[in-house]
């Protein structure tokens, strides 16, 4: 075999995430404010009852171990 393999990162299955919001995130998107979850158990985006009245604006904050 010619050449060398050069090594991928490892890529972690579960990673942690928060929720970003601006000032108008609904109060479920308040609550979780700086709350870290495993990606596996975070709420799906727009959360359910979402009462922004422009609509979830909500983002994921990926965070590394």
């Amino acid at each position: 075999m010619a050449g060398t393999l050069t090594p991928r990162p490892l890529r972690l299955r579960y990673h942690a995430v928060s929720i970003v919001s601006d000032s108008t995130g609904c109060a479920q998107a308040r609550a979780l404010k700086g709350v870290r979850l495993l990606s596996l158990s975070a709420p799906r985006l727009p959360i359910v009852g979402c009462t922004n009245p422009d609509g979830c604006r909500c983002k994921f904050q990926h965070h590394s171990d």
